[in-house]
Parts: C-alpha cells; sequence; structure tokens
C-alpha cells in the first residue's frame, strides 16, 4: 500500500515537472481566472488580471486555453465552498496548474498544502506568486497587509460598462458565525481622493455604472472621520451620465447616515 502510495506520488511529480517544462517552452504563459462569491472578489480578480497582463502574461477566456488557472474563492457560504472543492477536483483531473486566491486560503491554508496560496490584502504580490508557481514552486503569501494598496491599479474589467470600486476592506463587526472577518480582517477605510480619482478615470474610459463595494459599506470612513455620504457627495460631482450603486452595508450603519 505506501509503495503504490509512493509510486503514485512520483508519477504526479514527473507529471507536473512535464507540464512545467511544456510552459516554459512557451513564449507567453496563458492564465485563466475563475471568481466566487461577491462583487469585491470579482474587483480583486480584475486587478489581479491586470497587474499579470501589465507584467506580459496572456489573459485567457477559458480554462482549456489556460497553462495555469488562479480560483478566486469565496467562504461565505457552504454551497459556494462545495463548488469550489469540486471545481479543485476538477482542475487537477485537467493537469492544469493551480493557484487560490481569496477568503478560502486566507481562513483555512492548511487545507490546501499542495497549492500555491495568496491571501485577500497581497493582490500587489501575483505576480511574483504566478512566477515561482510556474518554475515549480509553492509559495504562499497570507500575511495581513495594513496597507493593502488597492486602488488605481491596473485592471481587465470583466464588463467593460461596470466600474466596482473597493472603497474599504474589513468590518466593525465580530459575529461569532461569520468566517468572512478571518478573512478581511479589521475595518480599513481607503483614501477619498483615491476612490474619487479611480471613479473619474473609469468614467472617461466609458463606464456607465460605478459599484462601491466592500464588506460593509455602511461603515465606510468610520476610522479616518469620514462618513459614506461625503464619498458619494464628492462622486456625484463627476462630470458625465453614470449611475452609482452602493454595495451591502449593514442596516444598523446604514440608519445612523440614511438622512444625511
Amino acid at each position: 500500500s505506501k509503495k503504490m502510495k509512493s509510486i503514485k506520488s512520483k508519477s504526479k511529480n514527473m507529471l507536473k515537472s512535464r507540464q512545467i517544462q511544456k510552459i516554459k517552452t512557451r513564449i507567453i504563459p496563458k492564465i485563466h481566472f475563475i471568481t466566487f462569491g461577491c462583487s469585491l472578489n470579482y474587483s480583486d480578480s480584475e486587478v489581479m488580471a491586470g497587474l499579470l497582463k501589465e507584467d506580459g502574461f496572456n489573459i485567457v477566456d477559458t480554462i482549456e486555453k489556460a497553462d495555469l488557472v488562479i480560483v478566486n474563492s469565496c467562504t461565505v457560504k457552504d454551497k459556494t465552498e462545495v463548488n469550489f472543492k469540486k471545481l479543485i477536483r476538477q482542475l487537477k483531473l485537467k493537469n492544469k496548474i493551480i493557484i487560490i486566491a481569496g477568503c478560502i486560503p486566507q481562513t483555512d491554508p492548511e487545507k490546501l498544502e499542495e497549492f500555491s496560496l495568496i491571501g485577500t490584502t497581497q493582490l500587489n504580490n501575483i505576480v511574483k506568486v504566478v512566477k515561482e508557481t510556474l518554475k515549480g514552486n509553492i509559495i504562499k503569501i497570507l500575511d495581513r497587509s495594513k496597507t493593502n494598496p488597492r486602488l488605481n491599479l491596473p485592471k481587465i474589467r470583466k464588463n467593460p460598462l461596470v466600474e466596482i470600486i473597493p472603497i474599504s476592506q474589513g468590518c466593525l463587526g465580530s459575529c461569532t458565525y461569520c468566517k468572512t472577518k478571518a478573512a478581511r480582517f479589521d475595518l480599513i477605510s481607503y483614501d477619498k481622493k483615491a476612490i474619487v480619482c479611480q471613479a473619474k478615470d473609469a468614467i472617461k474610459d466609458g463606464v456607465k455604472e460605478v459599484w462601491l463595494t466592500s464588506q460593509d459599506t455602511a461603515v465606510y470612513g468610520i476610522d479616518i472621520g469620514l462618513t459614506l455620504t461625503d464619498l458619494i457627495i464628492d462622486l456625484i460631482r463627476i462630470p458625465g451620465k453614470f449611475k452609482i450603486r452602493i454595495g451591502m452595508g449593514n442596516p444598523n450603519h446604514f440608519i445612523k447616515i440614511i438622512d444625511k
């Protein structure tokens, strides 16, 4: 039995080695993104794709075309995690090289030891993670970054008419049933001027909807002496015809600003 396991392990390693060697012979490795979860996750995938494209990688639209697949995961619902696990099994059967991003590696990295992982506050390191993985290394960058540079970065929009802008990360809650808190941490509101700058550039690009996203949009600015209302006032002053969509927020915090 141990001998059979050893043979299977060697066989998998040889197969992976052949995959890496095959990719090395190509000029531009091809990468595909699969994203689960909320609009914030989709925004994270757009930015990671933009950073990789800027570094010379080719972003493709199907699994079949890809040398490497980046799965941006969600941990909010059991069904989503079940679908995630099913997808990983399918990708392994297709002999795809896999990197896992998002909430699951941030909260349960021990369950994903065989894969390269990138944390929710480490998106700016995606190029490094991809390059090391394509060399055959398993790399995990999961440390919490309190700066988390996130705005006005290269991106590839999933929908060319929609600009998804994260306005903060984390929340003020401490709900015992919520795993997202462990994945996204405490509230850090992003700079208002940087958010407005990103919105302006997107509208100049022809975007018709600006989506403000976060774990809790209603608490935006509490840690920096602002409110969501202050941000919206500046956004509606931007010239052009566009809609603003405000993402999920807790009612108990919205009540405090609803009349402003």
